[in-house]
């Protein structure tokens, strides 16, 4: 989950270099991105949403 995450924050600071914006501004942006992101990102059970795409695929349970 958090690898995702980074790769999504990676994505948008290089967006927000090409804008040209301030280092203080990509970091006040990333942060509340960041923010977001994670309260979604713990609030699903990733888990279930990952398709199965066969009958030899698994995921453990989180038990």
């Amino acid at each position: 989950m958090n690898l995702v995450l980074l790769a999504n924050l990676e994505s948008l600071n290089s967006e927000f270099i090409k804008l040209q914006l301030s280092k203080e501004e990509r970091f006040g942006k990333l942060y509340e991105v960041a923010i977001y992101q994670l309260e979604i990102l713990n609030s699903k059970d990733v888990t279930k949403s990952v398709k199965r795409s066969s009958d030899d695929t698994f995921l453990p349970s989180k038990d």
